[in-house]
């Protein structure tokens, strides 16, 4: 991580798979170029 970065409210985000029901995913939704992946975060042990 280099710096954070403050982006005004009036700017919409890209939309991604992972914005819809979480991309399905329990825990963790890590959107990918064609599909989602799901992950579970390190003090759960299953997904």
């Amino acid at each position: 991580l280099y710096g954070l970065v403050s982006v005004p409210l009036r700017c919409k985000g890209v939309a991604t798979a992972c914005a819809v029901n979480n991309g399905g995913c329990e825990h963790l939704c890590l959107p990918g170029k064609i599909d989602v992946t799901c992950a579970c975060p390190d003090n759960i042990d299953r997904c």
